[in-house]
């Protein structure tokens, strides 16, 4: 099972657990771009996301920059994705 979290204005939000690491970093890369907008780094091209629709970005010093999806075994060391 793998985890998914963003920060967003200093906080972590948890998306969720997933069965693949793949669910885990598009979960990821949807909450991303509904944050932070069009433009932001993303784990898969932005054009798989085109049919989402997208809220505007927040000002750029007030969103985390970490991401992880982790597997709940792991010892603690986050894999980024």
């Amino acid at each position: 099972r793998w985890k998914s979290r963003i920060v967003v204005k200093g906080r972590i939000i948890h998306l969720g657990t997933f069965s693949n690491p793949e669910e885990a970093a598009r979960a990821w890369d949807l909450k991303a771009l509904e944050c932070r907008g069009r433009g932001t780094m993303t784990n898969f091209p932005e054009s798989d996301y085109f049919d989402i629709p997208h809220t505007e970005a927040v000002d750029e010093g007030e969103t985390g920059k970490s991401s992880s999806a982790w597997n709940e075994g792991d010892t603690g060391k986050d894999a980024k994705y």
